[in-house]
């Protein structure tokens, strides 16, 4: 998350060519129930924000040209998520409890990547000025339970999804845990449930859907 970035911006650099990474809402503490703004003060709290905003501060070091993109909430088809291990405990189990204390804005990889193909169109027709940093997420604000209870929704699923409020019980906190943590947007992102329709219909049948972090 740093070094690999201090790398590739390194390269790009000596190409004289810009530098586009993909960042996290980690880098943020949650002590607000405000969105985040691109300028806003920086607090990780756990080892994974603050390597990824030491790869930020890095990038932008070495490479005026860098483009930063912080999202949030990222989930797809492919690889290990929040819907697909929702999908996947849902068929498993009767019940399953889920954080609803904890608010966000899920962000379909497919949402992101449109994004950042828009940005590289803008770039190429103008390739002065777009250097710094970015937040791009979905809109919306929910929960974690409130995610699931969509993706026990489209599924169809029979699973009891219960709410339960993690800052009701006396443990530290998680480092990196994200609490109220919102971005703000910097192209129009889609809407509504479309992103989970797509992962449930990508992972196909309850054969998948029992291990839904397998590939298809």
């Amino acid at each position: 998350n740093s070094e690999g970035v201090e790398n590739l911006a390194e390269a790009c650099a000596a190409h004289q060519t810009i530098f586009i990474h993909v960042s996290t809402d980690y880098v943020f503490d949650g002590d607000t129930n405000l969105p985040y703004s691109e300028d806003d003060f920086t607090n990780p709290q756990g080892i994974y924000g603050k390597s990824k905003r030491e790869g930020e501060e890095l990038a932008l070091e070495i490479n005026p040209k860098t483009i930063i993109i912080r999202t949030s909430w990222l989930y797809s088809e492919f690889n290990k998520n929040f819907v697909k291990t929702m999908m996947r405990l849902m068929f498993q189990k009767d019940s399953i409890s889920v954080v609803s204390d904890q608010l966000g804005s899920p962000t379909y990889a497919a949402d992101l990547a449109h994004a950042i193909y828009m940005i590289v169109k803008q770039v190429v027709k103008k390739p002065q000025g777009y250097a710094g940093i970015y937040h791009y997420s979905n809109n919306g604000v929910i929960s974690w339970f409130d995610f699931a209870a969509a993706i026990k929704e489209i599924t169809g699923s029979a699973c009891k999804v219960n709410p339960f409020a993690e800052n009701a019980f006396e443990v530290p906190e998680t480092p990196g845990v994200r609490l109220h943590n919102l971005l703000t947007i910097f192209l129009d992102p889609a809407t509504g449930k479309g992103g989970i329709r797509n992962v449930v219909n990508g992972v196909g049948g309850s054969s998948t859907i029992a291990n839904p972090d397998v590939p298809v």
